[in-house]
């Protein structure tokens, strides 16, 4: 399919979601409505040029919904499937790397430490600084895996608790 096909039959599909978000229920097909086809085949191609040059039209990844945008960083149909999206990939993520997942975790305990006052900013992010560069070192095979969870988890309470039981 060339390129001026792929922008007409997205254009195309635009179209038929702009109509049938407009027409009353009972109308089952777009097919039944006149024009929708003739007003996508009456576009010339300078016109399709145009829109095309001033227009992005895109596929939302998350719920498969073809938008229209003149932002080029904008990626999904709306705010929820972006954040939807993010988080499900996130999620993923974790459940696939352990390390990133501890890491997450104790991100999370100095975090909620920061959020009641017992921790400074500047400590937090140094901290952060810290176990980052000690998650790349295990990335590069400098450290092992114990080492990794016994230097990002250190001065945890929860962790340091858990050891000692064990």
């Amino acid at each position: 399919m060339s390129h001026n096909a792929e922008q007409k039959e997205k254009i195309r599909i635009l179209i038929e979601q702009s109509l049938s978000a407009c027409l009353p229920e009972s109308v089952s097909s777009l097919h039944s409505v006149s024009g929708v086809d003739p007003l996508v085949e009456s576009l010339s191609d300078e016109v399709l040029s145009l829109i095309s040059s001033r227009i992005q039209i895109r596929t939302c990844p998350k719920c498969g919904r073809v938008f229209a945008t003149v932002n080029s960083r904008q990626w999904f149909c709306c705010h929820d499937c972006a954040k939807v999206y993010g988080k499900s990939n996130f999620k993923t993520k974790l459940e696939s790397d352990q390390a990133l997942s501890v890491y997450n975790k104790a991100y999370k305990a100095m975090s909620a430490r920061n959020t009641r006052g017992k921790l400074s900013k500047d400590d937090l992010y140094s901290w952060r600084a810290e176990a980052k560069a000690t998650l790349e070192s295990l990335r590069a095979g400098e450290i092992t895996f114990e080492e990794f969870h016994r230097k990002i988890t250190s001065g945890i309470r929860r962790w340091e608790r858990f050891e000692e039981v064990c």
